[in-house]
């Protein structure tokens, strides 16, 4: 979305790509200390669960995926335009044995890997911004946290502040390793679960369960939803930027 919208705009494309990595990088980044903390609890009152270490350990991974691409984008973008040039070739094959034209454009991989770089090389050179955006990741977490807190009032249910992180942690975790899309079903049933096993009543846990997605979930993305329509009619009745 963001990349289609800087195309309209006649911005690069990739580069908006990279700065969502980057967003993206920064909220994992934080959260990679949060679940460290939700483990250790678990762990501590005999709740972690073989399934919830898997998933942590995929997160890692995921994590430290987008910190090598990003490393590799701002020291050595030869090889990044070598790695994408191969992709690109997977995908026109594919796309070419089910009888379509070229998939990925001539010349992308070479002008991904260069919009990648250049981002890479701008965060390297003004560290101060990517602290501020560790900073705001960091706030966005405190506010979801904040919110389930509400919750538990709300609710007349009891919680610690362990079981508080550990039973958003694993909303979180779940909605990013998902095996549904965005762990619908999933996350709601692992969230309450995971507050059950902590001391919270059943019936509580899955209410504010529920209840934090509709908040932290739902509504966004209704609004997004509605949003995204009317940025879409504006886009096509606004000009064209010039090649």
């Amino acid at each position: 979305l963001f990349a289609d919208d800087a195309a309209r705009r006649g911005e690069p494309a990739v580069r908006a790509a990279a700065g969502v990595l980057l967003v993206q990088l920064a909220q994992l980044g934080v959260f990679v200390l949060i679940l460290v903390g939700a483990l250790a609890h678990l762990s501590a009152r005999h709740g972690l669960a073989a399934y919830q270490v898997v998933a942590s350990g995929i997160l890692v991974l995921l994590v430290a995926g987008m910190v090598a691409l990003l490393g590799l984008a701002a020291s050595r973008p030869e090889a990044l335009g070598r790695i994408l040039s191969v992709a690109q070739g997977a995908a026109n094959r594919l796309s070419r044995r089910f009888g379509r034209g070229p998939l990925v454009a001539e010349g992308w991989a070479e002008r991904s890997a260069a919009e990648f770089s250049a981002a890479a090389q701008a965060v390297a050179r003004r560290p101060g911004r990517l602290v501020s955006m560790l900073a705001v990741a960091g706030l966005g977490h405190l506010l979801n946290l904040a919110t389930i807190l509400a919750l538990f009032p709300a609710f007349r249910a009891p919680v610690d502040p362990g079981a508080l992180v550990a039973g958003y942690a694993m909303c979180y975790l779940f909605a990013v390793v998902a095996i549904t899309p965005v762990g619908i079903g999933v996350v709601e049933g692992v969230t309450a679960v995971v507050y059950t096993s902590l001391g919270v009543p059943a019936g509580a846990a899955a209410i504010i369960s529920l209840a934090f997605r509709g908040l932290a979930f739902w509504l966004p993305l209704v609004v997004g939803l509605v949003l995204l329509r009317r940025l879409r009619s504006f886009g096509a009745d606004a000009p064209r930027p010039e090649r």
